[in-house]
């Protein structure tokens, strides 16, 4: 995180035409983290969970953030005021809705993990200890490998602990999804933690709040739904962006999926990593991926795939983080 520049989150109407075009994370402008270590398709995880059978073409299923990796810090205070290095925690948005005719069956929700990060002074202890910045932690891949959050994990793994609502691994989702029905819209991210959380909460809010029908409908989802490849995209960004108010501090009940910063001074709140520099402020595309039964037919009670979704940075001596976010279905039943 740059503290030498202050990022204020302003909220920016999405379009629907601009959604016509997906952008793959493997195209994202700037240098990208790609998977650190291979992943199986699919692997074994844990003895399934057996109750009553399902309908044919059904399935039960359960969606998890697991970790991430940092092979490169994202640029922080050198004073390191607020901890070595970076300071992170992840955040799942998501929402069920029916793909026959896009609405919600159930409302948008949206969780988040502890901070993780270098646990060196008093009111740093609410932290979990990671990476390999000094010997309390911190973030920032520059030891003789990317740094694994948390500290034990592995993203080649299936033995996972068990699942939580605050920390790793994150349980987003638990619950039936069947052919041409339902559809999962998950928009996972990290977070750089300045100890000001008014930013993520003006996205939670908005998360919660607006856009998820303009979302939902645009061809993007659309074309993802249309696909058996488990895979995340960019949702593209809005010519308007960058004179959407961008001198308000609160966007709450705006549209979601492209957001625009300023970065005047120094950096006094979180802001989600993955920006990429523009003139005087940043911008930021929400990451997500659609789930559907048809892009899961070769998993088996008790099995599971995992995907990578990179969050890169430009490497320009402005933002340089390099990030890794592992986001893991399996099968229950």
């Amino acid at each position: 995180m740059n503290k030498a520049r202050t990022l204020l989150l302003t909220g920016v109407p999405m379009l629907v035409a601009a959604l016509s075009l997906v952008t793959p994370v493997s195209a994202q402008r700037g240098s990208l983290p790609r998977t650190t270590t291979p992943l199986p398709k699919t692997d074994v995880n844990r003895n399934p969970t057996i109750t009553n059978p399902l309908p044919p073409n059904t399935g039960r299923y359960r969606v998890l953030l697991t970790g991430f990796a940092a092979a490169k810090e994202t640029v922080d205070d050198p004073r390191d005021f607020d901890g070595a290095k970076d300071e992170v925690y992840a955040v799942g948005a998501f929402a069920l809705f029916d793909r026959r005719d896009s609405h919600l069956i159930s409302q948008p929700a949206i969780m988040k993990t502890r901070e993780y990060g270098d646990r060196s002074k008093a009111e740093f202890q609410a932290r979990a200890q990671a990476g390999s910045a000094s010997p309390s932690g911190g973030i920032w891949g520059g030891g003789r490998g990317p740094d694994y959050v948390p500290r034990e994990f592995d993203p080649r793994s299936a033995g996972l602990p068990v699942p939580s609502p605050y920390q790793f691994p994150l349980l987003l989702f638990e619950g039936g999804l069947s052919d041409g029905v339902e559809a999962l819209l998950v928009a996972p991210s990290l977070w750089e933690s300045d100890n000001s959380p008014e930013p993520y909460n003006q996205y939670a809010r908005n998360w919660q709040t607006g856009g998820m029908h303009v979302v939902i409908r645009s061809p993007a989802v659309q074309n993802q739904l249309r696909t058996n490849v488990l895979t995340p995209m960019v949702l593209p960004d809005v010519p308007g962006v960058r004179i959407a108010n961008m001198l308000a501090a609160v966007f709450s009940g705006g549209l979601i999926g492209s957001y625009s910063w300023l970065m005047p001074l120094m950096a006094t709140t979180d802001r989600p990593i993955g920006l990429a520099p523009m003139q005087q402020a940043a911008h930021y595309q929400d990451r997500v991926v659609v789930i559907t039964r048809e892009k899961l037919t070769a998993l088996t009670p008790g099995t599971g795939t995992t995907i990578a979704i990179p969050f890169g940075e430009p490497m320009d001596n402005v933002l340089n983080g390099m990030y890794t976010l592992y986001l893991r279905v399996e099968r229950i039943q």
